[in-house]
């Protein structure tokens, strides 16, 4: 136990002693009267005059601890716990010097506006007040969602300081994250008391569940090696409303003039019910180059009370050739205004040559690839393999993509040719069929670029197998992209009778899509700077043919056949690889067509807070790279002034799981501290009473309090029978 005014103890004590005299001085003094006659109560005196003394000295007794109680409360005594002489080493244990670690979320999320300041701006008035009761010389460390490394602070000037800089930043960890840095800066310092504050909105991002494991590993060690006490502070208001853009999805990130491109937008709300509107914004440029806004379209949203969503579909049409960047944004600004937009850039290329080389007659053959490449807006060219195999590399080269139709027997020449054409960055598709030459195809170097051996046809002419993805494969493999926004797709319809068992994988080879029996349909390859694509089941065929290897082009999900045609000539373009839009802390990756054939060393990076900087490129493989990029919004990459040898952008978001501002429950905390190993804080006087009992011990004021009540109650009914 220790008290915070030990001295009004001592006095109540020493007052205590009023009861003592007073009681001396206002004794009767007896008179000594003779009398014979009254000789026979003596005795009787004497018991009474014992009673009347036990009673004198219980008043006394209670008018004593009465005095004593009252200093007591005065005093206001502490329980503490642990430790050695405690009664005396804690009387100044409210100076004694900690090592403090203050977590500070500085997430977008922070700038959301209550009572005219920002939760950031709540949160650092909280951290000032506490750094103002940490003892002098006490350590001090201030962490915050930045992925650099944190450790104590020069002095508490520097640590206010830091504090009064900080900012809210876009790419950072969680608050979860930044405690366990906190905790391990704390269990480096000295060997003292130790405090740690976090100072959060209790928004659900920033209490991660992957991060809980690593935090509550890190508390029980830091509890075990030294006195901690953890504050969790809520900076946040107690019912959040907000509307926000949550994603973009894009049907395409590269289009032709002649395509349009759909934008599915996903806006969520919490609060009550209330309307909204989206409008759809296109940027060009005026003649001095400055951006301008042009509104495409917009859509009046309507959300109910609680927790709902809105998906919303747009489409970009008219696009000519070149980078174009937008954003679809809400109209009416809320609390929170860094999630009411989001940011798109498409790229629309001339449209490009394909090259499908098939058996005579070409127009019977190829008639359904042909015409699915055309509805995609590929400008699709054939010749026969008598025509095909006498092309140059030069010729080849003109071309995007190549597609073999049934590969018959050729020459290893034209197989070393089509090698060549691959190294160089083009895209070679090689659908078998029933005329493909099995040997042919096994050749060591063929292998290379179908991905594995054929061993031999396989036939059910039952109907009940079918092409089908792997799970999950629509968001991972390229060739599936164009089904992404598509759900419950009928697979079952695309039947195949007849196709090519294929053995064991190169290691280069990825399987893009399986049969329904589970064995490989589809094989992709990635070599040097092309691609390869190994489909086991024909793409094509006569169409007054009665014996089909399967109904691909023509049943009734025949639309399907376009989709996974386009998936499969955007794949082999490279076209399907180049990505123009990224989440904030991604790597950016772009490969420009530079107007010149020499590639530019430097370039010009234009930010969307309108600032710029020069920026290097790798001329070697022709490409730029941006690493980690940390601001959400429209870049711009040019180089070549006038001339504009490189005329590029791209836009970064944020990830959906980033954007929910919806707070968790307090029991929650109990995963990453455990159960009672914390204290949740919702004002500065609960952080100053947790910060005197985590240094002090609990206050025994108002039990002492209620011992002074009893005790003056009980020498008020006590009095009052005695001097009756």
């Amino acid at each position: 136990m220790s008290f915070i005014t030990f001295s009004l103890l001592i006095g109540g004590a020493a007052v205590s002693v009023l009861p003592v005299i007073l009681h001396i001085l206002m004794r009767g003094k007896p008179r000594q009267i003779e009398f014979p006659a009254l000789m026979f109560i003596k005795r009787q005196i004497e018991i009474r005059r014992r009673s009347f003394m036990l009673k004198h000295m219980l008043l006394l007794l209670l008018r004593i601890a009465l005095f004593v109680l009252l200093g007591l409360a005065l005093a206001r005594p502490l329980l503490t716990t642990g430790g050695e002489n405690k009664l005396f080493s804690s009387i100044a244990s409210k100076e004694v010097p900690v090592s403090a670690a203050l977590v500070i979320d500085n997430s977008f999320r922070m700038q959301y506006h209550t009572e005219n300041k920002t939760l950031l701006d709540v949160a650092r008035q909280f951290a000032l007040n506490i750094l103002k009761q940490l003892p002098k010389d006490s350590e001090i460390a201030v962490v915050t969602g930045e992925r650099i490394p944190s450790g104590f602070q020069v002095d508490s000037i520097a640590a206010e300081n830091q504090i009064h800089n900080i900012k809210t930043l876009y790419d950072i960890r969680s608050a979860a994250e930044s405690a366990s840095e906190a905790i391990r800066i704390l269990s480096a310092g000295k060997e003292r008391k130790r405090e740690l504050y976090i100072l959060t909105d209790f928004s659900e991002p920033a209490w991660n569940s992957y991060s809980s494991d690593l935090l509550s590993n890190a508390v029980d060690a830091l509890k075990k090696s030294a006195d901690t006490g953890i504050f969790v502070i809520d900076a946040g208001v107690p019912q959040p409303v907000n509307t926000a853009v949550v994603s973009l999805a894009l049907s395409s990130q590269t289009a032709t003039e002649s395509l349009p491109v759909s934008l599915d937008i996903t806006v969520s709300h919490l609060g009550s019910a209330a309307s909204q509107t989206l409008e759809l914004i296109l940027f060009k440029q005026d003649a001095d180059g400055k951006p301008i806004e042009e509104v495409r379209n917009t859509r009046i949203l309507q959300f109910q009370d609680g927790e709902s969503r809105n998906q919303v579909s747009f489409q970009l049409t008219a696009l000519n050739e070149g980078t174009h960047q937008g954003l679809v944004r809400l109209t009416a600004p809320d609390a929170l205004t860094e999630d009411n937009q989001y940011t798109f850039t498409v790229q629309v290329l001339p449209k490009q040559n394909v090259l499908v080389i098939s058996h005579p007659p070409v127009e019977k053959t190829a008639v359904f690839l042909q015409q699915a490449l055309e509805a995609s807006d590929f400008i699709a060219d054939t010749l026969n393999y008598t025509e095909g195999t006498a092309l140059k590399l030069n010729e080849l080269q003109k071309y995007a993509a190549v597609f073999l139709l049934d590969p018959p027997k050729s020459s290893a020449s034209f197989w070393r040719q089509l090698g060549d054409y691959v190294n160089s960055g083009g895209g070679l598709g090689i659908i078998a069929g029933q005329q493909s030459d099995a040997a042919s195809l096994n050749d060591d170097f063929v292998k290379k670029l179908t991905g594995a051996e054929i061993i031999r046809q396989a036939r059910r002419p039952d109907g009940s197998l079918f092409l089908m993805p792997k799970e999950g494969a629509e968001q991972q493999t390229a060739v599936l992209h164009p089904f992404n926004q598509i759900r419950n797709l009928p697979w079952k319809e695309q039947k195949v009778f007849r196709y090519w068992e294929i053995g064991e994988l190169l290691p280069t080879a990825e399987v893009a899509m399986l049969y329904s029996d589970g064995r490989p349909a589809m094989l992709t390859q990635n070599i040097v700077r092309g691609r390869t694509l190994f489909l086991t089941t024909p793409l094509s065929y006569i169409p007054d043919e009665t014996k089909h290897w399967n109904v691909l082009p023509n049943n009734d999900a025949a639309w399907m056949f376009i989709l996974l045609t386009e998936g499969i000539v955007k794949f082999l373009c490279g076209s399907s690889e180049l990505n123009y839009n990224y989440f904030v802390g991604e790597n950016v990756r772009l490969s420009p067509k530079a107007a010149e054939r020499k590639f530019p060393e430097t370039c010009m990076l234009q930010m969307p807070d309108g600032k710029s900087h020069a920026l290097a490129t790798d001329t070697q493989n022709r490409e730029i790279r941006i690493s980690s990029v940390s601001l959400p919004g429209n870049y711009r990459i040019l180089s070549g002034g006038e001339k504009k040898i490189i005329d590029l952008g791209f836009s970064t978001g944020l990830p959906e799981r980033e954007l929910n501002i919806k707070r968790i429950q307090p029991e929650v905390l109990d995963k990453f501290f455990g159960k009672g190993n914390y204290r949740i804080c919702k004002s500065a006087e609960e952080i100053e009473q947790g910060i005197t009992r985590q240094r002090q011990g609990a206050e025994l004021y108002p039990f002492v309090l209620l011992l002074v009540l009893l005790f003056f109650a009980a020498e008020y009914v006590f009095a009052n029978r005695f001097y009756s």
